[in-house]
């Protein structure tokens, strides 16, 4: 949801407060102005179990007003809630108490209910309007509500958003936000395993990921440039940065790279980056874009020292390399191909590749400036 905002000090900001039994503030609206880094503390969100005492969250912000100048509020932004719940609070009566408390000093309050089973009065009662609730049936249908959300708390904030979410942290399920395109100057190559160990199935959902990824940037020869090298038992240049200056020809090329069935020969791909030069100016490259190299990945390569050594070669040529691993990829090699520790990323399936995407994109743009 927060990567659907402009956000940043003068625009959207966002706190936060997690409950159970107890209620916390995990962070306070004026902690981030990064979309990359208040995603990752989102994430670290503990879970604490407990019960559900939704009218100690509401009270919380009204008790340490989250929304004045002193935890970052603003005059001329107007004071949001979201409230994620999965059940009805333990004491519905001083929980409608609370968010009156709240709505009597002008915030605007949605309510949104998981499961088949929660209490809509309550939700309605929680709420600033009947149109401000909403419902999914559980965590997975989440995302199909998310755009209506994000409509309706931009229509309320009149352009400028100060949100606070209430949220019990009942999983670690993230819905896959909708982003505004990365608008950026960057030349960025995929390299793409092919190994054996993937599979066709799985390699076409790491293929239409990579799409997925560049859809979200600006492309064109004065924004973003992408090239792609695929590996297994040897490595192949898909294409260069100036083969494919559209959106459409860029998709058509991803996704027609052949599936290679073999070893995982992570250096191999990472030595034909270097040697034949794929970010010079004859390949495509602009002296004015940074360069970055995402590494996709499901396994341990077949020469885990050849690959650091070859992710340090182009690391020592100013190149960003991200790596992204999937199911059995080694957490050490990721770490020790990555520029930084905040640029790896893994995931547990194929399945959940949706759920760093954003991340993965933040972290891209982050990047590249």
């Amino acid at each position: 949801m927060v990567a659907s905002f402009t956000f940043g000090a003068s625009n959207v900001r966002f706190g936060l407060v997690v409950y159970s039994t107890e209620a916390q503030i995990w962070f306070n609206l004026d902690e981030y102005n990064v979309v990359y880094e208040l995603q990752k503390n989102i994430l670290e969100t503990p879970y604490d179990g407990g019960n559900t005492y939704t009218d100690r969250a509401l009270n919380l912000i009204s008790d340490t007003y989250m929304f004045e100048n002193h935890a970052g509020g603003r005059e001329d932004a107007p004071g949001i809630v979201v409230l994620i719940t999965d059940g009805q609070s333990n004491n519905p009566t001083a929980t409608l108490s609370a968010a009156k408390r709240l709505k009597d000093h002008g915030v605007t309050i949605f309510s949104v209910g998981i499961s088949s089973s929660i209490k809509e009065s309550e939700l309605q009662g929680v709420a600033s309007r009947a149109e401000n609730v909403f419902k999914a049936t559980d965590f997975d249908a989440l995302a199909g509500i998310l755009g209506l959300i994000v409509d309706k708390t931009c229509v309320a904030s009149r352009g400028t958003k100060e949100v606070i979410q209430v949220s019990t942290p009942k999983t670690t399920a993230q819905p896959a936000p909708i982003a505004p395109a990365c608008k950026t100057v960057a030349d960025i190559l995929y390299v793409i395993d092919s190994s054996g160990s993937i599979g066709p199935v799985n390699y076409n959902k790491l293929l239409q990921f990579t799409v997925d990824l560049t859809q979200n940037f600006k492309i064109g020869t004065a924004d973003v440039l992408f090239a792609g090298v695929v590996f297994s038992h040897t490595a192949k240049k898909m294409f260069d940065l100036k083969d494919n200056p559209t959106q459409d020809s860029l998709k058509k090329a991803l996704l027609n790279t052949q599936y290679m069935n073999s070893t995982t020969h992570t250096d191999l791909a990472l030595d034909l980056v270097a040697n034949q030069t794929m970010f010079s100016t004859a390949s495509g490259g602009r002296s004015n874009a940074r360069k970055i190299v995402i590494v996709l990945t499901d396994g341990l390569s077949s020469s885990p020292e050849k690959t650091q050594v070859s992710a340090a070669r182009l690391k020592s040529r100013g190149i960003i390399i991200v790596s992204v691993g999937i199911g059995q990829a080694e957490d050490a090699e990721l770490k020790g191909m990555a520029s930084t520790a905040d640029d790896v990323f893994k995931i547990a399936s194929f399945d959940a590749l949706s759920q760093i995407k954003q991340q993965v994109i933040q972290r891209a743009c982050l990047k590249s400036r």
